[in-house]
């Protein structure tokens, strides 16, 4: 057997690189150190109890083979089932989002282009004398007529 990384090891028997390190620890595995110019790793040139070849060719794990093929598939389907369900809820929470931004933003445009319209409307006011004004400034005296009042006084009867 050619030596091979721990994780090239894990990836041939499904485990993680921190399980192989443990079994290298706990002797299971045969390793050597090597130290390389990052400090040191694991050259694995014995998979131990792990070596034993299945009749279709592919390395044996710690689990029986009976119970290996029950509990792998059920774990797959669970654990896919969780995130294909995981995954239609953030898309339907995202829809949501998305509608509810979309009718804000229409909101938004309605109400900008009426806030428009009432700043035009304003703005006539404010050019336009009002009826009374006239009719005071016209009995007044030229040397005391009064300033006109500010358009948002007369708009608002104060």
């Amino acid at each position: 057997m050619e030596e091979m990384t721990v994780t090239a090891a894990a990836g041939l028997l499904g485990k993680t690189d921190r399980t192989i390190r443990n079994y290298i620890k706990e002797g299971r595995i045969k390793a050597k150190r090597i130290e390389n110019q990052c400090g040191w790793e694991y050259r694995i040139y014995d998979l131990g109890e792990f070596s034993q070849e299945k009749p279709d060719g592919e390395n044996q794990s710690a689990i029986p083979p009976e119970k290996e093929q029950s509990q792998q598939p059920e774990k797959a389907e669970t654990a896919l089932d969780i995130i294909s369900q995981e995954n239609k809820r953030l898309w339907e929470e995202y829809n949501k989002l998305r509608e509810a931004n979309n009718r804000l933003a229409y909101d938004l445009g309605v109400r900008d282009r009426h806030i428009k319209e009432l700043e035009q409307a304003l703005e006539t006011v404010k050019l336009l004398p009002s009826p009374t004004a006239d009719n005071q400034q016209k009995n007044l005296p030229a040397s005391s007529s009064p300033s006109p009042r500010p358009w948002w006084k007369r708009l608002f009867r104060r």
